[in-house]
């Protein structure tokens, strides 16, 4: 072997070991600290390891903590399962890393909860393959990120039943995988021509997620509309009117039939597989199933950042962008994405022109995303559309 390919190989060889290189942390060493609820003995179930704990049900806030070897957070996934008998007994959960073990100075992350069940990425009585970076994080006080050696998981009820939290074994892996943006347009809407022509002065494609319905109707594209989106490189997916948890298990899947027909017959086959839930709305049920089923990805409408891989590509999160969302704000995403190695996925409905009010919350202004454009095109953040995102990591699988 001569000295050039031996070093290239021995370059892959610490690559390869960089890359597979994990912290786990059980969770039967997470021990309950405020002596205010209750754990179980560990289970070895569904093909892994698993903790259960629980609440009185008296609202008390509870907090169990784990030590480890020390590990550096930055460029991280931290990925676990978890699993709650009831969301309505839930107030808040939280995981929470520290390097100390009082936990004054920590990273929090945490899921959001919603008074609409459909909205919720956590539904009662089922597993969830949950991932976070430090683009997910909230810092409190003044922790050190590439030191941190102690874990803690919190969780309240509400002070009617007790809850129950199962919680997997938790690891930490590195994300070997170069940040990304993905501006996604959802509905259809005619403004959405306006946003490409944005893009394609800076080369960029995005994902526009379409109403069959709605297409050649008043306010929303044409036809050729989306096929000149086609030709510009965007991945043009599917998406709907009424939320899947609104039809019976049959009538979503000939719903999801119909969907799929439409773009079959209108050769629109390459970015088919990829889904936006209407308005945001999904249950583990049936419509998650089904969902997996037909497509590749189905994004939701909210969650903040995804990692590199995703935790589940079936129930993506987003970053909703508002009428109220400042340049600013959409640019320390971006930053946060980039320093993270994680994906940022933007979610937007309606523009207009700022010499004209917006007439929902869910308008943003044409010129403002002009701005952050060119500033996404100075950062050098791989833009891409979500099928291809996808593509990327079944290609890694098969290579």
């Amino acid at each position: 072997m001569n000295i050039t390919r031996f070093a290239a190989w021995l370059f892959l060889l610490i690559a390869s070991t960089q890359a597979c290189s994990k912290t786990a942390i059980k969770s039967q060493d997470l021990t309950p600290v405020w002596h205010t609820g209750w754990k179980a003995p560990g289970y070895t179930a569904d093909s892994f390891s698993w903790t259960r704990f629980g609440t009185l049900g008296n609202g008390n806030a509870n907090f169990a903590a784990a030590s480890f070897s020390s590990t550096d957070l930055r460029r991280k996934i931290i990925n676990f399962k978890c699993r709650f008998n009831s969301l309505e007994a839930l107030k808040g959960f939280e995981i929470r890393f520290s390097n100390n073990k009082d936990f004054k100075s920590h990273l929090s992350f945490n899921i959001p909860l919603y008074d609409t069940p459909g909205f919720n990425i956590i539904q009662p009585n089922e597993w969830h393959n949950l991932s976070f970076g430090l683009g997910n994080a909230v810092t409190v006080g003044n922790p050190d990120t590439s030191s941190i050696q102690y874990v803690g998981v919190y969780y309240q009820d509400k002070g009617s039943i007790a809850l129950f939290l199962d919680i997997s074994d938790i690891s930490i892996t590195e994300s070997s995988h170069n940040p990304i943006l993905s501006y996604t347009f959802d509905d259809g809407y005619v403004e959405t021509l306006a946003v490409a022509d944005i893009l394609s002065e800076y080369k960029q494609a995005a994902t526009a997620y379409i109403i069959p319905d709605g297409i050649d109707e008043p306010n929303y594209l044409t036809l050729d509309d989306v096929d000149k989106l086609v030709k510009l490189g965007w991945g043009i997916s599917s998406h709907d009117t009424l939320p899947f948890t609104q039809r019976t298990p049959d009538e979503l899947n000939k719903r999801l039939n119909v969907l799929n027909k439409y773009f079959q017959d209108n050769n629109l086959q390459k970015a088919m597989r990829h889904l936006a839930y209407p308005q945001g709305e999904q249950n583990r049920s049936y419509v998650v199933p089904l969902v997996r089923s037909m497509y590749d990805t189905a994004r939701t409408a909210g969650g903040g950042m995804e990692t590199l891989p995703p935790g589940d590509f079936a129930l993506l999160r987003a970053y909703n962008v508002l009428n109220t969302t400042s340049v600013e704000e959409l640019h320390k995403q971006v930053v946060q994405a980039k320093k993270n190695n994680q994906w940022l996925i933007l979610m937007f409905h309606y523009f207009h022109d700022p010499e004209s009010p917006a007439e929902t919350p869910l308008s943003f202004d044409i010129n403002k995303f002009r701005q952050f454009v060119e500033i996404v095109s100075n950062e050098g953040i791989t833009v891409t559309p979500v099928h291809q995102v996808y593509e990327m990591f079944t290609e890694t699988k098969t290579q």
